[in-house]
């Protein structure tokens, strides 16, 4: 597993979020202003499969399809889930305080998914990565690399916490597929440096 996730420019960590503290953050997370956005794919447009928000620093935003996103204010639990974020030197880049935003996506259950991507809009720093946290079901993540057709596969559990490195942002596309014998809800914290 490691070799896979050094391979990816990854590292996955369980139970990042204590137990205790998962209920409250999926309170707080369903008491913000989720919507489904308007989404252009190949010149046609249609709802995003999920529900989602951003929030952010005061005048943080970033362009994602076609619309410009302007950050919310942050919640509680979320502003202090970005402080100890920032406290910790995750990628070990000598680069603490560098989250500034979070893009929040909510499934509902199996149906809900999220298509082939990279993070690599000009907003995003891809420099300092980015932190992912799951809540809820697990789902499983798909990688595939740009250049080589590769696929590998990584379960995302209840808590855990996902750093995708530069490396990992720029070669290889991600997505978490349809699955439909899930019918939990599971709740995604994608936390990343927006250069304003």
């Amino acid at each position: 597993m490691e070799n896979k996730l050094t391979k990816l420019g990854l590292k996955y960590i369980d139970n990042f979020i204590p137990a205790k503290k998962k209920a409250p953050i999926m309170k707080e997370v369903m008491e913000l202003p989720l919507k489904k956005e308007s989404i252009t794919l190949f010149g046609k447009t249609h709802l995003s499969p999920r529900l989602s928000c951003f929030m952010g620093d005061k005048g943080t935003s970033y362009q994602y399809s076609k619309n410009i996103f302007l950050a919310h204010p942050w919640s509680p639990l979320l502003l202090d889930l970005k402080k100890r974020l920032n406290s910790t030197d995750l990628f070990g880049l000598d680069a603490l305080n560098h989250f500034n935003s979070v893009l929040i996506n909510f499934y509902a259950d199996g149906h809900d998914y999220m298509g082939w991507h990279q993070d690599n809009e000009p907003e995003i720093d891809t420099s300092h990565g980015i932190a992912s946290i799951s809540l809820g079901a697990d789902r499983e993540i798909k990688f595939k690399n740009k250049n080589e057709n590769i696929i590998e596969n990584l379960l995302l559990k209840d808590g855990s916490l996902l750093l995708m490195n530069g490396y990992n942002i720029l070669n290889w596309k991600h997505a978490l597929p349809k699955r439909l014998k899930v019918k939990e809800p599971r709740i995604n914290l994608t936390f990343r440096k927006i250069n304003s």
